[in-house]
């Protein structure tokens, strides 16, 4: 009996300390930066190094009051409302402090808010220590997710399209179109009908892209997200469909030739400097990219 005991100890003590979650988690950056990974609390946020821009932005936003109005009355439908967000990041800075100072306003109940601190670094970008971010199609931060009985009801990508307290009123009426359609579009066939099918039937995704696509960097942070999720292939798909939408844009091809370096694809990485080149024939980022492939 005892030895049985024993045996059941040794087997879930390991169990435990894997499904222990850090709360608060600190780490360095590549610039000796203190930042969260992870999941973190509004507490956490609201105390040194980070006060220094959290409580600051959060006070000095003020959100309009019939707006305010209008989310109380209908707020009571969302149950939870999940943030990815970076403390190194400027738009996270920005709006999550705004985000909270909104939803005290109308006292929303904050331990229904998670907040997930992700990474920078090009090895874990994006990424959180405990991969919370899997599957939830996060490419740029912050991203406020918004749900109802564990559903996902609508989400403001990087930055509301108009403020904080419409963005989230629009969301709640069902009338809100978040911004980078084109990587919604992209990701919604990469995970429905997979990386061959997009590639067969390029220029049905193209058609689809040119009508929303407004920025050539709206596809190539979401490129770098799929190449360090070890979507390769994927990475590569959207990087290439991202250069002929915007065929005139130097960083499209940079981007795009950068990935090709990286996975030891040198003669595409020249063809696509060349391209940058042809725009901007004084690139240096271009011509670096062009260097390397020699060494």
């Amino acid at each position: 009996m005892k030895r049985l005991l024993m045996i059941t100890l040794i087997f879930f003590l390991p169990l435990s300390t894997v499904f222990c979650q850090v709360i608060n988690r600190e780490f360095q950056d590549s610039r000796g930066r203190t930042m969260l990974l992870g999941q973190s609390t509004y507490e956490r946020l609201n105390e040194a190094p980070f006060n220094q821009w959290y409580s600051s932005n959060e006070n000095n936003y003020s959100a309009q009051k019939e707006d305010l109005e209008t989310l109380k009355k209908s707020f009571n439908q969302i149950d939870s409302i999940t943030v990815f967000m970076g403390t190194w990041c400027g738009d996270s800075k920005r709006e999550v402090p705004r985000l909270t100072k909104t939803l005290k306003a109308i006292d929303f109940d904050f331990d229904k808010l998670k907040i997930i601190c992700v990474n920078n670094a090009y090895n874990n970008y994006k990424q959180s220590p405990e991969n919370e971010q899997a599957g939830q199609n996060i490419h740029r931060v912050p991203t406020i997710i918004l749900h109802n009985n564990k559903n996902e009801v609508g989400r403001i990508v990087e930055e509301p399209i108009v403020t904080m307290e419409k963005d989230l009123v629009a969301i709640i009426n069902n009338t809100y179109e978040p911004g980078y359609q084109s990587v919604n579009i992209m990701e919604k066939y990469f995970v429905e009908k997979g990386f061959k099918w997009v590639g067969e039937n390029e220029q049905t995704v193209l058609t689809e892209l040119k009508a929303v696509a407004k920025k050539y960097n709206e596809l190539t942070t979401y490129g770098r997200v799929l190449l360090t999720s070890w979507r390769i292939k994927e990475a590569v798909i959207a990087l290439e469909l991202n250069a002929k939408l915007f065929p005139n844009d130097e960083y499209a091809h940079i981007h795009l030739a950068n990935t090709y370096l990286i996975l030891g694809e040198y003669e595409k990485t020249e063809e696509c400097c060349q391209k940058a080149l042809e725009i901007n024939p004084e690139s240096k980022i271009a011509n670096n990219l062009m260097s390397r492939t020699k060494s």
